[in-house]
C-alpha cells in the first residue's frame, strides 16, 4: 500500500479530511524518529514497538581501491509487532 492509498483509507475510516490524516501520520512519524534516534523506544498498543538500536562503527574494505574505510556508527530502527496484531493477521 502506497502512502496516498494509506492516507485515503485512513481518511475514510476516521471520517476526516485527508490533509488532517496526513498531518497526524507526519506527527507520528516525527515522534518515532526523534525517540528512536535517541535509542529510545515507542510502544503503540495493538500495533507494536519501535526501537532504535545503535550499531557501532565498522571497518570495511573498499572493493575498488582495497583500502580500509571506517563507516560511522548508525542507528537502526527495529519493529516488533504486538501479539494482538500478529493474532489478527494470522486469523485471515
Amino acid at each position: 500500500m502506497e502512502n496516498n492509498e494509506f492516507i485515503n483509507d485512513l481518511s475514510q475510516r476516521m471520517h476526516r479530511p485527508a490533509a488532517e490524516c496526513q498531518s497526524l501520520v507526519d506527527a507520528l512519524s516525527e515522534v518515532i524518529r526523534e525517540n528512536c534516534g535517541n535509542t529510545a523506544s515507542v510502544a503503540l498498543p495493538g500495533l507494536g514497538k519501535f526501537t532504535g538500536v545503535k550499531k557501532p562503527e565498522t571497518v570495511v574494505q573498499d572493493e575498488k581501491t582495497g583500502k580500509n574505510v571506517l563507516l560511522p556508527p548508525e542507528i537502526q530502527l527495529n519493529f516488533s509487532a504486538a501479539t494482538s496484531l500478529r493474532r489478527r493477521i494470522s486469523r485471515r
